[in-house]
């Protein structure tokens, strides 16, 4: 396999990583961007969205293809983040780009095999081609025969993202700042006409939240344990989604109501929680979006 993807032409392709406040667990995925990506990539961008400047962090890298943005202690969001990664790469000529969060982490093997499909594999109609996201503490997924599928959403991470689809059907959507991104893309494109598909066999390691599986009478259920602002997001944008995608409406029926099932029942800080739950359902009908307003 090492020897087809040596032979891949990497100028189509860009890599974009986000970093955010949570330094620390950034650190630790460090060596995935030094020993496995970065070699694969004509460009790589940090896009860093915490609080202080982790630019010495990046330097580190000690590679040309780095280049690192700050915006001075303001945190720009998922979807802008996403949306300026997008167009300073088509600026630049590439078609393709590959988007990953902090949390998220390829082997070799895995990145090799992913771009070796995606070459046979990526066309004009396809918008988004996603790997096997594996999360940390879940359960074992049972691995399909198949190779890839047409799925209608996927996670943001690890995806490779058509730019000329980005282009034509618009860009992520900056009223949701963070949560729901990436499925309301997905939507888009599908409504759209364009396919998403996901690999089975390339597998990337994704934290998503402080997952745990807790008993649900006889089976597990996997609690995220979000913090209070996250479960604003949430909420919102889930009401959001509701209104602007009849077509997912019975799907987010549910994701609602079990959100605040498994706060009232498995998660600690419920008052917070549904204190900042409630606000978001507010802020929505108030036409309230982007980033959360905070100020007693």
């Amino acid at each position: 396999m090492a020897d087809t993807v040596r032979q891949i032409n990497f100028k189509d392709y860009r890599l974009k990583i986000f970093l955010n406040m949570e330094i620390a667990n950034f650190c630790i995925k460090f060596k995935c961007i030094q020993k496995v990506l970065i070699k694969y990539f004509e460009k790589l961008f940090i896009i860093d969205n915490s609080k202080n400047s982790n630019k010495e962090l990046a330097a580190t890298l000690e590679n040309s293809k780095v280049e690192y943005i700050y915006n001075n202690g303001k945190n720009l969001g998922i979807s802008k983040a996403l949306n300026l990664a997008c167009k300073r790469s088509k600026s630049e000529g590439f078609s393709w780009i590959l988007t990953m969060d902090q949390d998220s982490s390829f082997d070799s093997k895995n990145i090799e095999e992913y771009l070796e499909i995606f070459s046979q594999i990526q066309n004009d109609n396809i918008g988004i081609i996603s790997p096997n996201h594996i999360l940390k503490n879940d359960i074992t997924k049972l691995e399909k025969d198949e190779m890839f599928i047409d799925t209608d959403h996927v996670m943001t991470s690890g995806n490779l993202l058509n730019l000329s689809v980005w282009e034509k059907v618009g860009k992520f959507d900056e009223n949701l700042f963070i949560d729901e991104v990436d499925s309301e893309m997905c939507y888009r494109m599908i409504e759209k006409g364009y396919k998403i598909k996901q690999l089975n066999k390339v597998k990337m390691h994704h934290e998503l939240g402080n997952l745990e599986k807790r008993n649900f009478f006889f089976r597990k259920i996997s609690i995220l344990n979000h913090n209070y602002i996250r479960k604003y997001y949430i909420i919102r944008n889930k009401f959001y989604m509701f209104k602007n995608y009849r077509r997912y409406r019975m799907r987010y029926i549910y994701y609602i109501l079990n959100d605040f099932f498994k706060v009232i029942v498995y998660e600690k800080d419920k008052v917070r929680k549904l204190k900042y739950m409630f606000k978001g359902i507010k802020d929505f009908f108030q036409n309230k979006m982007g980033e959360l307003n905070d100020r007693k």
